[in-house]
């Protein structure tokens, strides 16, 4: 029993940027209120790491803030390491710093372009830092898939992985050779 969610307030969204931090009290507020029920029910409750959608849980020093803040072992993180890799975070070490925090885990991979790059066009995203990504299979991209498993592992994690495919290339044959190569990797 899993729930993930995402969520700030209004106040994280002004001028040219994005602060999530500005939105602290008031996840806090509402967290504390989730985790109750939670723990009456035995519910995990997860904020996945997405820098994107007005999501909270964007850096490891806000999983920490909101962890501290409202301090049940019934909230923790849907983890995806394609989402540190992007905004330039060491996906490795955190895997270790909140191992007892990861609840479920993303598995997918991105295609890169630096931010010296041209805007490669349809189906490429910008990030904030100005590089372009495009989803794709499990195992063509940039992101360590193979390297988190294994330190997912060795810390101790024996939950769910689940596939999230965004990429262009057709979804049915994406998801089976994603598969493939995700039963691969987690095998070693």
């Amino acid at each position: 029993k899993i729930v993930c969610s995402t969520g700030v307030t209004a106040e994280s969204f002004g001028g040219m940027g994005f602060a999530p931090e500005k939105s602290l009290p008031a996840v806090v507020e509402l967290a504390k209120q989730f985790v109750e029920l939670a723990e009456k029910y035995g519910v995990k409750l997860c904020y996945e790491n997405c820098p994107m959608m007005g999501n909270i849980a964007t850096s490891p020093d806000l999983w920490k803030d909101v962890f501290d803040a409202v301090d049940s072992e019934q909230l923790g993180l849907c983890y995806d390491p394609s989402h540190l890799v992007w905004q330039f975070i060491d996906p490795y070490k955190n895997i270790y710093q909140f191992a007892d925090r990861i609840f479920h885990v993303h598995a997918k991979d991105f295609l890169y372009k630096p931010c010296t790059a041209r805007n490669p066009g349809k189906g490429w995203f910008g990030t904030r830092g100005g590089a372009f990504l495009r989803g794709t299979v499990i195992g063509h991209g940039v992101v360590p898939v193979e390297a988190c498993l294994r330190i997912l592992k060795n810390a101790g994690y024996d939950g769910t992985v689940a596939i999230e495919f965004e990429g262009m290339e057709p979804c049915e044959e994406a998801i089976a050779l994603s598969r493939e190569n995700l039963a691969a990797l987690m095998q070693l």
